[in-house]
Protein backbone atom coordinates (compact mmCIF):
# COMPACT_ATOMS: atom_id res chain seq x y z
CA UNK A 1 0.00 0.00 0.00
CA UNK A 2 1.35 3.41 -1.23
CA UNK A 3 0.62 6.09 1.53
CA UNK A 4 2.31 9.20 2.33
CA UNK A 5 2.86 10.51 5.86
CA UNK A 6 2.14 13.95 6.34
CA UNK A 7 3.96 15.93 8.96
CA UNK A 8 2.12 18.22 11.41
CA UNK A 9 2.76 20.25 14.20
CA UNK A 10 6.11 18.80 16.06
CA UNK A 11 6.20 15.32 15.95
CA UNK A 12 2.74 14.45 15.38
CA UNK A 13 2.24 12.44 11.60
CA UNK A 14 -0.86 11.74 9.78
CA UNK A 15 -1.74 9.01 6.98
CA UNK A 16 -4.72 8.68 5.44
CA UNK A 17 -5.92 4.93 4.28
CA UNK A 18 -8.69 3.07 2.97
CA UNK A 19 -10.41 -0.18 3.30
CA UNK A 20 -11.80 -1.99 0.66
CA UNK A 21 -15.89 -2.47 2.03
CA UNK A 22 -15.91 -6.08 -0.15
CA UNK A 23 -13.35 -7.12 3.15
CA UNK A 24 -15.37 -4.83 5.89
CA UNK A 25 -19.11 -6.53 4.64
CA UNK A 26 -17.04 -9.70 4.48
CA UNK A 27 -15.37 -9.39 8.08
CA UNK A 28 -19.08 -8.36 9.44
CA UNK A 29 -21.24 -10.93 7.76
CA UNK A 30 -19.09 -13.61 9.21
CA UNK A 31 -19.09 -11.68 12.67
CA UNK A 32 -22.97 -11.77 12.54
CA UNK A 33 -23.28 -15.55 11.78
CA UNK A 34 -20.87 -16.07 14.88
CA UNK A 35 -23.38 -14.07 16.81
CA UNK A 36 -26.17 -15.66 15.95
CA UNK A 37 -24.95 -18.74 17.16
CA UNK A 38 -24.54 -17.86 20.40
CA UNK A 39 -27.24 -15.23 20.95
CA UNK A 40 -30.69 -15.74 22.60
CA UNK A 41 -33.55 -13.60 21.47
CA UNK A 42 -37.01 -13.76 23.30
CA UNK A 43 -39.28 -15.87 21.16
CA UNK A 44 -36.18 -17.92 19.57
CA UNK A 45 -34.30 -20.83 20.82
CA UNK A 46 -30.13 -20.43 20.72
CA UNK A 47 -28.90 -20.03 17.27
CA UNK A 48 -32.21 -19.47 15.45
CA UNK A 49 -33.21 -16.23 15.47
CA UNK A 50 -33.48 -15.09 11.65
CA UNK A 51 -29.74 -13.13 10.36
CA UNK A 52 -31.92 -10.21 9.53
CA UNK A 53 -33.16 -9.88 13.12
CA UNK A 54 -29.66 -10.04 14.24
CA UNK A 55 -27.92 -7.92 12.29
CA UNK A 56 -31.05 -5.32 13.10
CA UNK A 57 -29.88 -5.36 16.75
CA UNK A 58 -26.01 -5.94 16.34
CA UNK A 59 -24.74 -4.80 13.30
CA UNK A 60 -23.80 -1.20 13.58
CA UNK A 61 -21.67 -2.18 16.57
CA UNK A 62 -20.37 -5.20 14.76
CA UNK A 63 -19.45 -2.82 11.90
CA UNK A 64 -18.18 -0.03 14.07
CA UNK A 65 -15.61 -2.64 15.85
CA UNK A 66 -14.53 -4.70 12.42
CA UNK A 67 -14.08 -1.14 10.94
CA UNK A 68 -11.62 -0.47 14.23
CA UNK A 69 -9.91 -3.69 14.35
CA UNK A 70 -9.32 -3.47 10.43
CA UNK A 71 -7.99 0.05 10.34
CA UNK A 72 -5.69 -0.73 13.45
CA UNK A 73 -3.86 -3.43 11.67
CA UNK A 74 -3.83 -1.56 8.45
CA UNK A 75 -2.03 1.28 10.13
CA UNK A 76 0.05 -1.27 11.83
CA UNK A 77 1.03 -2.28 8.54
CA UNK A 78 1.84 1.27 6.96
CA UNK A 79 4.11 1.90 10.15
CA UNK A 80 5.96 -1.19 9.73
CA UNK A 81 6.22 -0.96 5.80
CA UNK A 82 7.59 2.77 6.47
CA UNK A 83 9.78 1.77 9.86
CA UNK A 84 8.16 4.35 11.47
CA UNK A 85 8.94 4.95 14.97
CA UNK A 86 5.25 5.39 17.13
CA UNK A 87 4.72 6.35 20.25
CA UNK A 88 1.77 5.80 21.69
CA UNK A 89 -1.25 5.33 20.24
CA UNK A 90 -2.82 6.70 17.23
CA UNK A 91 -5.53 8.38 16.93
CA UNK A 92 -8.30 6.95 14.14
CA UNK A 93 -11.11 9.42 12.38
CA UNK A 94 -13.17 9.39 9.24
CA UNK A 95 -12.41 11.59 6.23
CA UNK A 96 -15.50 13.77 4.87
CA UNK A 97 -13.82 12.98 0.96
CA UNK A 98 -15.16 9.39 0.24
CA UNK A 99 -14.88 9.62 -3.05
CA UNK A 100 -15.41 5.86 -3.59
CA UNK A 101 -18.22 3.44 -3.05
CA UNK A 102 -15.44 0.81 -2.84
CA UNK A 103 -13.29 1.86 -0.20
CA UNK A 104 -13.69 3.57 3.22
CA UNK A 105 -11.02 6.21 3.68
CA UNK A 106 -10.05 7.23 7.24
CA UNK A 107 -6.87 9.33 8.85
CA UNK A 108 -4.57 7.97 11.42
CA UNK A 109 -3.08 11.17 13.50
CA UNK A 110 0.31 9.86 15.79
CA UNK A 111 2.76 10.83 17.07
CA UNK A 112 6.70 9.62 16.46
CA UNK A 113 9.72 9.51 18.37
CA UNK A 114 12.03 12.20 17.68
CA UNK A 115 15.58 11.95 15.69
CA UNK A 116 18.25 12.71 18.24
CA UNK A 117 21.10 15.21 16.86
CA UNK A 118 23.83 15.09 19.41
CA UNK A 119 24.88 19.03 20.73
CA UNK A 120 28.10 20.00 21.20
CA UNK A 121 29.69 18.34 24.20
CA UNK A 122 32.97 20.20 24.64
CA UNK A 123 31.82 22.00 27.34
CA UNK A 124 30.13 20.10 29.56
CA UNK A 125 31.74 17.99 32.31
CA UNK A 126 30.73 14.37 33.18
CA UNK A 127 31.28 13.30 36.95
CA UNK A 128 32.53 9.26 37.49
CA UNK A 129 31.54 7.83 41.09
CA UNK A 130 34.24 6.19 42.50
CA UNK A 131 34.38 4.54 45.95
CA UNK A 132 36.55 2.28 48.20
CA UNK A 133 35.36 -0.32 49.81
CA UNK A 134 37.63 -1.45 52.98
CA UNK A 135 37.47 -2.92 56.39
CA UNK A 136 35.06 -0.51 58.03
CA UNK A 137 32.69 -0.31 54.99
CA UNK A 138 32.45 -4.41 55.52
CA UNK A 139 31.90 -4.27 59.09
CA UNK A 140 29.35 -2.03 58.76
CA UNK A 141 27.55 -3.74 56.34
CA UNK A 142 27.56 -6.89 59.01
CA UNK A 143 26.36 -4.27 61.77
CA UNK A 144 22.93 -3.46 59.42
CA UNK A 145 22.87 -7.39 59.17
CA UNK A 146 23.05 -7.68 62.79
CA UNK A 147 20.11 -5.07 63.91
CA UNK A 148 17.81 -6.82 60.63
CA UNK A 149 18.03 -10.24 63.05
CA UNK A 150 17.05 -8.16 66.30
CA UNK A 151 15.03 -10.00 68.81
CA UNK A 152 13.31 -8.35 72.21
CA UNK A 153 13.73 -9.85 75.12
CA UNK A 154 12.09 -8.62 78.13
CA UNK A 155 13.47 -5.80 80.14
CA UNK A 156 12.46 -5.17 84.10
CA UNK A 157 13.60 -1.41 83.73
CA UNK A 158 12.39 2.20 82.53
CA UNK A 159 11.68 2.65 78.82
CA UNK A 160 14.32 3.72 76.77
CA UNK A 161 15.25 4.39 73.23
CA UNK A 162 15.38 1.72 71.23
CA UNK A 163 13.22 -0.45 73.40
CA UNK A 164 10.17 -1.78 71.99
CA UNK A 165 7.04 -1.04 74.16
CA UNK A 166 3.37 -2.12 74.31
CA UNK A 167 1.23 0.46 75.87
CA UNK A 168 -2.58 1.39 76.18
CA UNK A 169 -3.18 5.16 75.32
CA UNK A 170 -6.36 7.12 74.89
CA UNK A 171 -6.64 10.72 73.31
CA UNK A 172 -8.73 13.64 74.10
CA UNK A 173 -9.27 17.13 72.81
CA UNK A 174 -10.73 19.86 75.02
CA UNK A 175 -12.17 16.44 77.14
CA UNK A 176 -13.49 14.75 74.24
CA UNK A 177 -12.21 11.60 72.59
CA UNK A 178 -11.57 11.69 69.48
CA UNK A 179 -11.70 8.93 66.47
CA UNK A 180 -8.29 6.87 66.01
CA UNK A 181 -6.73 7.91 69.13
CA UNK A 182 -7.09 4.94 71.48
CA UNK A 183 -5.26 2.09 71.49
CA UNK A 184 -5.12 -1.19 73.79
CA UNK A 185 -1.70 -3.57 73.28
CA UNK A 186 0.04 -0.79 71.13
CA UNK A 187 3.25 -1.70 70.08
CA UNK A 188 6.02 0.41 68.45
CA UNK A 189 9.71 1.00 68.57
CA UNK A 190 10.80 4.37 70.69
CA UNK A 191 13.26 6.29 68.53
CA UNK A 192 12.01 5.14 65.34
CA UNK A 193 10.00 8.13 64.76
CA UNK A 194 6.60 5.77 64.41
CA UNK A 195 4.98 8.08 66.83
CA UNK A 196 4.88 11.82 67.22
CA UNK A 197 7.97 13.29 69.17
CA UNK A 198 5.89 14.45 72.18
CA UNK A 199 4.58 11.33 72.22
CA UNK A 200 7.49 8.91 72.18
CA UNK A 201 8.79 11.78 75.25
CA UNK A 202 5.98 11.05 77.40
CA UNK A 203 6.76 7.36 76.73
CA UNK A 204 11.07 7.37 77.90
CA UNK A 205 11.55 6.69 80.73
CA UNK A 206 8.19 4.97 82.23
CA UNK A 207 8.12 1.90 83.90
CA UNK A 208 5.34 -1.48 83.32
CA UNK A 209 1.75 -0.53 84.92
CA UNK A 210 3.11 2.91 85.26
CA UNK A 211 0.54 5.85 83.50
CA UNK A 212 1.29 9.38 82.33
CA UNK A 213 -0.28 12.30 80.40
CA UNK A 214 1.13 13.47 77.91
CA UNK A 215 0.38 16.67 75.85
CA UNK A 216 0.76 16.66 71.90
CA UNK A 217 0.36 19.54 69.70
CA UNK A 218 -0.50 18.05 65.64
CA UNK A 219 1.14 19.68 63.03
CA UNK A 220 -0.76 21.56 60.76
CA UNK A 221 -0.28 19.65 58.03
CA UNK A 222 -1.38 16.11 59.70
CA UNK A 223 -3.03 13.79 57.49
CA UNK A 224 -5.44 13.43 59.89
CA UNK A 225 -7.58 16.48 58.86
CA UNK A 226 -9.81 15.77 61.80
CA UNK A 227 -6.79 17.06 64.33
CA UNK A 228 -4.22 19.08 62.69
CA UNK A 229 -3.78 22.06 64.14
CA UNK A 230 -4.98 20.50 67.17
CA UNK A 231 -3.85 19.86 71.17
CA UNK A 232 -4.46 16.51 72.12
CA UNK A 233 -4.08 14.81 75.78
CA UNK A 234 -2.83 11.42 75.73
CA UNK A 235 -3.24 9.04 79.00
CA UNK A 236 -0.43 6.28 78.45
CA UNK A 237 -0.03 3.65 80.36
CA UNK A 238 2.96 0.93 79.58
CA UNK A 239 2.13 -2.73 79.42
CA UNK A 240 5.48 -4.01 78.41
CA UNK A 241 9.30 -3.12 78.12
CA UNK A 242 11.32 -4.84 75.85
CA UNK A 243 15.37 -4.34 75.32
CA UNK A 244 16.61 -4.87 71.44
CA UNK A 245 19.70 -8.04 71.36
CA UNK A 246 22.11 -8.65 68.49
CA UNK A 247 23.18 -11.70 67.64
CA UNK A 248 26.83 -12.01 68.09
CA UNK A 249 29.24 -13.09 64.77
CA UNK A 250 29.85 -16.55 65.63
CA UNK A 251 29.58 -19.63 63.75
CA UNK A 252 25.50 -20.08 64.33
CA UNK A 253 25.35 -15.93 62.21
CA UNK A 254 27.62 -17.19 59.80
CA UNK A 255 25.27 -19.74 59.11
CA UNK A 256 22.05 -17.90 59.04
CA UNK A 257 24.19 -15.91 56.56
CA UNK A 258 23.87 -19.21 54.28
CA UNK A 259 27.59 -20.48 55.07
CA UNK A 260 27.09 -23.87 55.44
CA UNK A 261 30.32 -24.19 57.18
CA UNK A 262 29.83 -21.45 59.78
CA UNK A 263 33.30 -20.02 59.21
CA UNK A 264 33.14 -16.44 59.93
CA UNK A 265 35.83 -15.66 58.11
CA UNK A 266 34.15 -17.05 55.16
CA UNK A 267 30.83 -15.05 55.22
CA UNK A 268 32.95 -11.46 55.59
CA UNK A 269 34.43 -12.40 52.20
CA UNK A 270 30.97 -13.24 50.76
CA UNK A 271 29.89 -9.95 52.77
CA UNK A 272 32.61 -8.13 50.63
CA UNK A 273 31.92 -9.45 47.57
CA UNK A 274 28.16 -8.48 47.86
CA UNK A 275 28.89 -4.76 48.51
CA UNK A 276 31.45 -4.53 45.62
CA UNK A 277 29.05 -5.78 43.76
CA UNK A 278 26.38 -3.11 44.94
CA UNK A 279 28.99 -0.32 45.10
CA UNK A 280 29.61 -1.28 41.76
CA UNK A 281 26.28 -1.12 40.34
CA UNK A 282 25.51 2.10 42.12
CA UNK A 283 28.65 4.15 41.40
CA UNK A 284 28.04 3.01 37.62
CA UNK A 285 24.33 3.96 37.67
CA UNK A 286 25.66 7.51 39.09
CA UNK A 287 28.34 8.18 36.45
CA UNK A 288 25.21 7.17 33.74
CA UNK A 289 23.21 9.53 35.70
CA UNK A 290 26.12 12.58 34.91
CA UNK A 291 26.68 11.40 31.48
CA UNK A 292 22.80 11.83 30.57
CA UNK A 293 22.51 15.05 32.40
CA UNK A 294 25.51 16.50 30.13
CA UNK A 295 23.36 15.43 26.93
CA UNK A 296 20.43 16.89 27.97
CA UNK A 297 22.28 20.20 28.55
CA UNK A 298 23.73 20.28 25.23
CA UNK A 299 20.88 18.57 23.05
CA UNK A 300 17.56 19.89 22.62
CA UNK A 301 14.95 17.06 22.54
CA UNK A 302 11.12 16.76 21.72
CA UNK A 303 8.82 14.76 23.53
CA UNK A 304 6.27 12.96 22.22
CA UNK A 305 2.64 14.19 24.05
CA UNK A 306 1.44 10.76 24.22
CA UNK A 307 4.22 9.39 26.30
CA UNK A 308 4.24 12.97 28.88
CA UNK A 309 0.21 11.57 28.93
CA UNK A 310 1.20 8.10 29.76
CA UNK A 311 3.97 8.96 32.51
CA UNK A 312 1.55 11.76 34.00
CA UNK A 313 -1.49 8.98 34.36
CA UNK A 314 0.90 6.20 36.11
CA UNK A 315 2.40 9.35 38.42
CA UNK A 316 -1.12 10.42 39.49
CA UNK A 317 -2.15 6.78 40.14
CA UNK A 318 0.62 5.55 42.18
CA UNK A 319 0.03 9.21 44.24
CA UNK A 320 -3.73 7.97 44.55
CA UNK A 321 -2.13 4.78 45.87
CA UNK A 322 0.30 5.81 48.22
CA UNK A 323 -2.92 8.09 49.74
CA UNK A 324 -5.03 4.87 49.89
CA UNK A 325 -1.86 3.19 51.66
CA UNK A 326 -1.41 6.21 54.40
CA UNK A 327 -5.07 5.57 55.30
CA UNK A 328 -6.90 8.52 53.60
CA UNK A 329 -10.31 8.84 53.91
CA UNK A 330 -12.01 8.15 50.54
CA UNK A 331 -8.64 8.24 49.01
CA UNK A 332 -9.87 5.50 46.49
CA UNK A 333 -12.62 7.85 44.99
CA UNK A 334 -9.83 10.87 44.62
CA UNK A 335 -10.08 12.02 41.53
CA UNK A 336 -6.63 13.57 40.70
CA UNK A 337 -6.15 14.80 37.06
CA UNK A 338 -3.57 13.34 35.11
CA UNK A 339 -2.36 16.63 33.56
CA UNK A 340 -1.22 18.25 37.58
CA UNK A 341 1.69 15.98 36.89
CA UNK A 342 2.61 17.04 33.11
CA UNK A 343 5.44 19.60 34.11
Amino acid sequence: MSVTVENLENLERKVVLSLPWSEVNAAVEKQLRQTARRVRIDGFRPGKAPLHMVESMYGASIQNDVLNELAQKAFYDVAVAQDLKIAGMPRLEGVEEQDSKEEFKFAAIFEVFPEITVGDLSAQEVEKAVTNVGDAEIEQTIEILRKQRTRFEHADREAREGDRVIIDFEGKIDGVAFDGGSSQNYPFILGQGQMLPEFEAGVLGLKENESKDVEVNFPEDYHGKGVAGKTAVFTITLKNVSEPVLPEVDEAFAKAMGIESGDVNQMREEVKKNVLREVKRRTEAQTKESAMEALLQSTEVQVPKALIADEAGRLAQEMKQNFINQGMADAANLDLPADMFNE
